[in-house]
């Protein structure tokens, strides 16, 4: 069983284990920049800037749901195992769909390629399902470059998964972005 653990804006050793989960996001969305270089280089987008996620993160609702293999956020090591003792993450906060509702938005969701297949995913879901439903939001939205992750457009598309389609658009790299939202029960 995959045990989810929260971090807010108030959480006690928030800088470290910030820093962990960039890395981790690093690994996912910047595949092309070696470890060894995520301290001397910061990162090419700004989503996964930390100045930009404690911004994020000080916003009522907002929290990082994450799952380790162990109770350490300590990055890998070189020699480690192939599982990373950080698994994967949501980042979620609120965010305006319409003038008329505000959702719980997944701003980042990762998965370490050694830990995919797990289930891991679904519980990290279910966990902000959760706190979306407990603090009065009717509904989750995310948005993901099915081009780039088509496993995760793969599994938010697939039918009963809860999850529709509410907005395409068109990104300077000539890709294209969907916004996905999912009603809360």
């Amino acid at each position: 069983m995959h045990q989810v653990q929260t971090l807010t804006a108030s959480s006690s050793e928030l800088e470290v284990k910030l820093v962990a989960l960039q890395r981790l996001a690093r690994q996912v969305f910047e595949p092309q920049t070696p470890e060894a270089e995520y301290e001397k280089s910061p990162p090419i987008s700004a989503q996964l800037q930390l100045d930009n996620w404690k911004q994020r993160l000080c916003s009522d609702n907002a929290a990082i749901f994450y799952v380790t293999a162990e109770s350490s956020l300590a990055p890998p090591q070189p020699g480690d195992s192939q599982t990373a003792p950080l698994q994967a993450f949501f980042f979620v906060h609120p965010r305006p769909l319409s003038k008329s509702q505000e959702t719980l938005h997944v701003y980042l969701a990762a998965v370490h390629p050694s830990a995919r297949g797990q289930g891991i995913f679904s519980v990290l879901l279910d966990e902000t399902k959760k706190r979306a439903k407990g603090a009065g939001f009717q509904v989750l939205t995310v948005s993901t470059i099915p081009a780039r992750f088509p496993r995760m457009y793969e599994i938010l598309s697939k039918p009963g998964s809860g999850w529709n389609a509410v907005e395409w658009a068109d990104l300077e790299d000539g890709g294209r972005k969907v916004i996905m939202k999912m009603v809360v029960d």
